[in-house]
């Protein structure tokens, strides 16, 4: 691969690391804030809505794993850049949700924290994609 190695593309593998600590957080934390009380519950939310938002935990654990191993594709071959690139702007993207959320809720900002993480990540992709 001439003329592309990690040197040139060290965005790339610092986005593959936070977003892979993206996903163990989210595995760790939100398996125990979010997943064990939302199907614990037994009532309050009707189950269509608990198995809907469980199976929704579940996607964003998929991407988030999928994007970690793509960002560090990107970093050592040419030919994943652009889907880095688009799971940087999808990373750009729930980063700002996160951010709009936790402004019009008039939320602490410690209540949605992804952002801390997503945005950094999508700088990241998109400053990898660019270089």
């Amino acid at each position: 691969m001439a003329g592309f190695d990690i040197g040139e593309k060290w965005p790339f593998a610092l986005a593959a690391i936070l977003m892979g600590a993206t996903f163990f957080i989210h595995l760790v934390a939100g398996g125990r804030q979010a997943v064990r009380p939302l199907l614990a519950d037994s009532g309050t939310v009707p189950l269509d809505a608990r198995m809907t938002l469980y199976y929704a935990w579940h996607v964003v654990s998929i991407w988030l794993a999928f994007a970690t191993l793509i960002f560090f594709l990107a970093a050592f071959r040419p030919e994943f850049e652009a889907i880095a690139w688009a799971n940087g702007v999808m990373a750009a993207a729930f980063g700002i949700l996160a951010v709009v959320v936790t402004v019009l809720k008039r939320l602490p900002a410690a209540m949605l924290p992804q952002w801390v993480l997503f945005l950094p990540v999508a700088g990241l992709a998109i400053w990898g994609a660019i270089r």
